[in-house]
C-alpha cells in the first residue's frame, strides 16, 4: 500500500486541530488535504460570554477564511467548498440542535451518494472529524434514524479521541445502498502509532474492492 499512495484521499474538518491531526497522514501519502466544511464538531465554533445579569450568551467565534487556511497549513490543497469570503463558520452563535440534525443528514446523504463514490474513484477516503459529530453520522449511516437530542446526551455512543472507524458502502444495481460500520483502533495513542494504525487499516481496505472510508477523530493534543 505504501508504494501506491494514490489509493487514499484525506478529508478534514476545517477546525485547526482536525487539520493538524490529518497532516501526518497526508504527508506520508504525499498529497494535500481537502477541507469538508460541514464535518466540524457539533455546536460549531463559539465562545461563551457572561453578561452583567449573569446570563451566558454563546457568540460565534472567529474562524479562518479560505486563504488563511491555505497560508497557515501547507498540507491543505483544496478549500473550494468553503465560503468564498469570511470565516468558514457562518452561524451567528452556538449551533442549535435542529441545525446540527440537518447538517448530519446532509453529510450522511453525501457520504452515501454515488457522487461521493465517484469522487473517491476506488480510493479509500479518510475523514478526520470530531467525536460527537461522528457519533451522529454513524447513526445516520446505519439506519437513518432521527438524530437524538445531543443536549441530553441520551443514547450517544462514546467515540473517543484518535479512534478509527471503518465504514463500507455498497451501491446495488437496484438503487439500494448498504452501509457497514466496523469500530477499530485504540484511542489516545501517540502520533507515530496513530499514523501507523491508519496505514494498517487503509492497507486492509484497499485490498478489498469497493467503496469505503474511515472516520477518524482528532487528536486532543493538537
Amino acid at each position: 500500500f505504501r508504494q501506491n499512495r494514490k489509493k487514499a484521499i484525506v478529508f478534514s474538518s476545517p477546525f485547526s486541530r482536525a487539520i493538524l491531526t490529518a497532516r501526518p497522514l497526508a504527508l506520508r501519502l504525499n498529497q494535500k488535504i481537502k477541507i469538508l466544511p460541514e464535518v466540524f464538531e457539533a455546536y460549531g465554533s463559539y465562545r461563551s460570554v457572561e453578561q452583567k445579569d449573569g446570563k451566558v450568551v454563546h457568540k460565534a467565534a472567529e474562524t479562518l477564511s479560505r486563504q488563511q487556511i491555505l497560508d497557515k497549513f501547507d498540507c491543505v490543497g483544496d478549500v473550494s467548498l468553503l465560503p468564498e469570503k469570511g470565516g468558514w463558520y457562518t452561524d451567528s452563535g452556538r449551533e442549535q440542535s435542529d441545525r446540527i440534525n440537518a447538517r448530519v443528514k446532509r453529510v450522511a446523504k453525501r457520504l452515501l451518494s454515488m457522487e461521493f463514490s465517484k469522487e473517491l474513484n476506488k480510493r479509500v477516503g479518510v475523514i478526520v472529524s470530531h467525536g460527537t459529530f461522528l457519533d451522529l453520522i454513524i447513526r445516520a449511516l446505519l439506519n437513518g434514524v432521527e438524530v437524538v437530542d445531543i443536549t441530553k446526551r441520551e443514547g450517544l455512543m462514546t467515540i473517543l479521541n484518535t479512534s478509527i472507524i471503518r465504514v463500507r458502502i455498497t451501491h446495488w444495481s437496484d438503487g439500494k445502498v448498504d452501509s457497514r460500520v466496523v469500530f477499530g483502533s485504540r484511542p489516545h495513542v501517540d502520533s507515530a502509532s496513530e499514523t501507523s494504525d491508519v496505514f494498517g487499516m487503509l492497507g486492509k481496505m484497499v485490498a478489498v474492492a469497493g467503496f469505503g472510508f474511515l472516520l477518524y477523530t482528532v487528536c486532543p493534543k493538537r
